[in-house]
């Protein structure tokens, strides 16, 4: 198998295991609801807030997070999102009460708007392309993994050593998947698929603009880099 094959594979795994762990993540706390009410004083309902406040602030930016996807630098944003998303998480769980531990679900909600497009877009390049379908799928099989890893494993995890160590633990999941992604992609992917670079604007600072030049690959270079 080719160097580049097998980093494309590596691509996959770790997104992967983002998926499987920010699923988890998402799902852990249900299983631990009895645990999570005793320790901030809270009833049912309002504990099911931490649920609905990821899905909450997923759906309302989506769209505009797929806008955002369509005009930057895929790889960088996946970036991004996960690592907010696991330093929101992390604080949320570690730091403060109820309000801060839901303030931090919604903020996962709104980092995960990169993640699931952005790795699907990524796969599309990285991917060979007449594995290009299977490798989708098996990215696309991490939530229903993550779901039901955190329902198995949530309960048994938080009698020894409490709810928090449950949902840290689909966080070391999301973390170990980060930590893989940046060793194997280390190429921007633009949405043309294309390199980019900056050109000076002086109202938005330093942006990327595609360029009008064809190169042989069949794709828009940038008419801003010495090269054109």
């Amino acid at each position: 198998m080719a160097v580049a094959e097998r980093q494309s594979w590596g691509v996959l795994a770790s997104l992967f295991l983002l998926s499987v762990g920010f699923t988890a993540y998402v799902i852990a706390p249900a299983s631990v609801f009895p645990l999570v009410m005793a320790e901030y004083g809270i009833d049912k309902p309002t504990a099911s807030a931490s649920i609905s406040a990821v899905f909450l602030t997923w759906a309302l930016l989506q769209i505009p997070g797929g806008y955002i996807l369509d005009r930057h630098d895929n790889r960088r944003l996946v970036i991004l999102g996960s690592a907010t998303f696991l330093v929101g998480a992390t604080g949320g769980l570690l730091v403060g009460g109820y309000p801060v531990f839901l303030l931090s679900r919604l903020l996962s909600g709104a980092t995960v708007v990169f993640g699931f497009v952005g790795s699907v877009n990524i796969l599309r390049r990285v991917l060979p392309e007449d594995r290009r379908a299977l490798g989708i799928s098996v990215y696309i099989t991490g939530p229903p993994v993550g779901l039901a890893l955190a329902q198995f494993s949530a309960p048994r995890i938080a009698v020894p050593y409490g709810w928090r160590a449950a949902v840290l633990a689909s966080l070391l999941v999301a973390l170990v998947g980060l930590v893989g992604f940046l060793a194997t992609l280390r190429r921007p992917i633009t949405p043309t698929g294309c390199p980019t670079c900056p050109i000076p604007s002086r109202m938005r600072g330093w942006r990327s603009a595609p360029c009008t030049r064809t190169w042989p690959c069949g794709c828009a270079d940038t008419s801003c880099c010495p090269r054109c």
